[in-house]
């Protein structure tokens, strides 16, 4: 993981930490595969704080390709539930926000 590492490596995982228990889940999407900022969205009525949807954009440097994960954030470990491939590069490092209604 690009956080334990000497150098300032690009982001290679994405991990949740329970600051309760201090148990960590994390996934790493594979070799050469870069991580932006996750962000969280909400399932409709949710009521636990995990109860919805990580969405991740992954820069691939093999296919020079990027990708947005879309992982259940209950379940990081298992992979994304689907991937969106873009036909464009995103500028890595590009920051999001979601908003759950239009102004």
């Amino acid at each position: 993981c690009a956080a334990a590492a000497d150098t300032n490596n690009p982001f290679q995982g994405i991990v949740r930490v329970d600051c309760e228990t201090g148990e960590e889940v994390a996934h790493f999407p594979g070799p050469r595969m870069y991580t932006n900022e996750p962000v969280f969205v909400a399932r409709p009525g949710a009521n636990d704080e995990d109860d919805g949807w990580l969405l991740v954009v992954v820069f691939d440097a093999e296919s020079k390709r990027d990708g947005l994960h879309i992982y259940d954030a209950r379940a990081l470990d298992a992979g994304p539930c689907a991937v969106a491939w873009s036909r464009r590069s995103t500028p890595y490092g590009l920051h999001g926000t979601w908003v759950g209604q239009t102004f």
